[in-house]
C-alpha cells in the first residue's frame, strides 16, 4: 500500500518531464514555424506593396502551418501578423495549446506555448541571379512542371514591383550546354563552318535479271477491318540515366477483325542473272546546333583565357534550349523558363561552369557588373544550381561521353570551389536525389550549410525556391 502512494507522485514527476520535453521541442517547432512566417509574410509586401496586412497575414499563415506539422497535435489558438515602421519591420506573435499526455490526471490537459518573431527588410540591394537547371530526361513529367513553377515564382519575386533590383540568367543542362547558334562567330568561339563530307556508297545490283515462265496462281488472302477507332489515355515511363519517370501519353486503339477471300497473283521464275556492283556519292552533313563542349581541363572548370582557348562548339551534337543571359527583363526570363523541355544524360560541371560565366563580366558574357563598382552597394552574385540525380557523363574532351561518374563528381568540386573563390554566393538544391554521394557533392558546394536544400517532393522544392529568394531580398530576422 504504502508503495501504491508512493509510486503516485514519482509517476507525476516523470509525467511532467515528458510532458516538459514535449513543450520545449513543440515550442522549438513554433520559432521556426514563425521565423518562415514573418519571412514569407515581409517578402510578399516587399514584392508588392499594395498588399494590404490582412493578405500578407494570410500569406504568413500559410507558411506557418505548413512549417509547424502535427507532429504534437498542437493547436494554433491565436496569430497575428504585423507591419511597423514604415514597412521596414515585420513580426508574427502566435500562441497554441498542446495537448498533455500524462498531466491531464492532475486536469492539465493543455500546456500554453507561445512564440514572437521579428524581421527587418533591408533597401533592395542589386542581385545577379543564374539559374542553373538540370532538364536531363529524368525530369520528364511532373518534376518539370514543379520545376518550371518553383523558378518562375522566384523570378517574379526577384524582379518585379518597385523594390526590384535584379538581373536573372537561365542555364539549362543536361549533358551539354547551349548557348545559342547565333554565338558561333563570337570570338570566344571555336565552330567551324557547316560542311558536307563525301563518301562512296557502293551496293550490289543485277541489272540482267529475268523473269521466264510467269503464270496465275489462286491464293487465300486475308483483309482486316478496323473500326470504332479512338484515343486511349495510358500512363508511358521512360528511364534516363538510371531514374524512371513516368507521363501520360495517347494510344490510338481500333476494334479489328479479318476476314478471308480468294486472290489471284502472279508467279515467274526468275534468274538474277551476274551481279554488277554499283557505286555513287553521298554526302553527310555536319551542323552546329548550339551545343558547346569542354575545354581541356583545368579550363573546363574556369572563366578565363577565352581569348587564348576558345569554347569548343561541336558539330551534329543536339541538346537542350538556348541559355539566357542576365537580364532585367522579366519576360525574357519567364519565357526561357517556361521554354525548359527535359533530355539526355546528366554532366553537372557543365552547368555549373556556364552558370559561373554568365555571372562574370567578361567574356563569354559581360552582362554581369564588376563588383568593384555596380555591385558595391550591397550586391550579391549568385548561382543557383539545381539537380535531380548523379552525373552520368564524364568529359573525353571537348565532348562528354564518357561514364567517369567519379571524375565528374570531382570536376564538380573544382567548379565550386572556383565559383566560391571569387565571392558569388552558391545555393544548391537535390531534387528527389537517392544517391548519398550526389547529396553529399551539393553539400559542399554549396556556399554554407544554410544554402543546400534536400527537397524530397516538389513542396520542399518549392520551399527551397522560396528560401533563397527570401535570403537575396534581404529579410532580416531579428528575434
Amino acid at each position: 500500500m504504502m508503495f501504491a502512494i508512493a509510486l503516485v507522485p514519482l509517476l507525476l514527476v516523470t509525467g511532467m518531464a515528458i510532458d516538459g520535453g514535449r513543450a520545449y521541442f513543440a515550442r522549438t517547432m513554433m520559432n521556426e514555424a514563425a521565423d518562415a512566417a514573418v519571412l514569407a509574410g515581409g517578402r510578399a509586401m516587399m514584392v508588392d506593396p499594395s498588399l494590404t496586412e490582412t493578405e500578407a497575414e494570410a500569406i504568413a499563415r500559410r507558411y506557418f502551418d505548413a512549417h509547424l506539422g502535427d507532429d504534437y497535435g498542437v493547436a494554433v489558438v491565436s496569430f497575428d501578423f504585423q507591419l511597423d515602421g514604415g514597412q521596414s519591420k515585420f513580426s508574427v506573435t502566435a500562441g497554441a495549446d498542446m495537448p498533455t499526455m500524462f498531466l491531464g490526471v492532475i486536469g492539465k490537459k493543455t500546456l500554453p506555448i507561445n512564440t514572437y518573431s521579428e524581421a527587418n527588410a533591408q533597401p533592395p540591394r542589386p542581385l545577379e541571379v543564374a539559374l542553373v537547371l538540370d532538364t536531363t530526361g529524368s525530369m520528364e513529367g511532373a518534376k518539370l512542371s514543379a520545376l518550371k513553377d518553383a523558378a518562375r515564382d522566384m523570378a517574379r519575386d526577384l524582379m518585379t514591383g518597385p523594390n526590384a533590383n535584379a538581373k536573372v540568367g537561365v542555364v539549362p543542362f543536361a549533358q551539354y550546354v547551349n548557348v545559342g547558334v547565333s554565338r558561333r562567330n563570337e570570338p570566344w568561339m571555336n565552330v567551324p563552318a557547316d560542311y558536307r563530307e563525301p563518301r562512296n556508297v557502293c551496293r550490289t545490283t543485277y541489272p540482267n535479271a529475268t523473269r521466264t515462265n510467269c503464270r496465275t496462281v489462286t491464293d487465300t488472302c486475308t483483309e482486316t477491318e478496323r473500326t470504332n477507332c479512338r484515343n486511349q489515355t495510358r500512363t508511358c515511363s521512360r528511364t534516363t540515366d538510371g531514374v524512371t519517370s513516368s507521363y501520360s501519353c495517347t494510344t490510338r486503339v481500333c476494334d479489328e477483325s479479318t476476314r478471308e477471300y480468294q486472290c489471284q497473283r502472279e508467279v515467274c521464275d526468275e534468274n538474277r542473272g551476274a551481279p554488277v556492283e554499283q557505286c555513287e556519292i553521298a554526302y553527310t552533313d555536319f551542323k552546329f546546333h548550339g551545343c558547346v563542349g569542354s575545354r581541356d581541363h583545368p579550363l573546363n572548370v574556369e572563366d578565363k583565357d577565352f581569348d587564348v582557348t576558345p569554347a569548343p562548339g561541336l558539330m551534329n551534337v543536339t541538346c537542350g534550349p538556348e541559355l539566357t543571359p542576365l537580364t532585367a527583363n522579366h519576360g525574357q526570363v519567364q519565357s526561357a523558363i517556361s521554354n525548359l523541355s527535359a533530355d539526355g544524360s546528366t554532366y553537372i560541371p557543365a552547368g555549373l561552369a556556364w552558370g559561373h560565366r554568365l555571372v562574370s563580366m567578361q567574356a563569354p558574357f559581360s552582362e554581369g557588373e564588376d563588383f568593384g563598382t555596380g555591385l558595391s552597394a550591397r550586391g550579391v552574385k549568385a548561382i543557383v544550381l539545381m539537380t535531380d540525380g548523379e552525373n552520368t557523363r564524364s568529359p573525353d574532351y571537348p565532348e562528354h561521353r564518357g561514364s567517369n561518374a567519379s571524375l565528374s563528381n570531382d570536376l564538380v568540386d573544382e567548379a565550386c570551389d572556383n565559383i566560391k573563390k571569387e565571392g558569388i554566393m552558391l545555393f544548391t538544391i537535390a531534387f528527389e536525389v537517392s544517391d548519398t554521394a550526389t547529396r553529399d557533392m551539393l553539400r559542399r558546394c554549396a556556399a554554407n550549410a544554410d544554402s543546400y536544400f534536400d527537397a524530397t517532393d516538389a513542396d520542399r522544392l518549392a520551399d527551397a525556391f522560396a528560401s533563397i529568394t527570401m535570403y537575396l531580398q534581404e529579410i532580416s530576422l531579428t528575434k
